[in-house]
């Protein structure tokens, strides 16, 4: 499980909060959908690299609002705002 909470095999209620625990989640869904989460993520990831290399342009709106952190800062706002931090410095 991804948290100290989950049971195995079981759904559990802890504060309010419904735990579910399946023990082969990739089975429980259709095949379908594994595929297409399949074809987003080589697409993403074919849209991020061009030769052979990581190229992030801050123009381009994909790469832009999926940026979580660039040399060891956090840049995106959202994430920013939901940690508590203040606005990153604009260059």
């Amino acid at each position: 499980g991804n948290c100290a909470a989950t049971v195995p095999g079981e759904t559990v209620e802890r504060n309010g909060v419904r735990i579910h625990g399946p023990r082969n989640l990739a089975s429980e869904v259709p095949s379908t959908a594994s595929q297409l989460y399949a074809k987003n993520i080589s697409a993403f990831f074919l849209h991020l690299f061009k030769d052979g290399a990581v190229q992030i342009s801050p123009e381009d709106a994909i790469a832009r609002e999926t940026l979580v952190t660039r040399g060891g800062e956090v840049v995106n706002p959202r994430v920013r705002e939901a940690l508590g931090l203040p606005p990153a410095a604009t260059a």
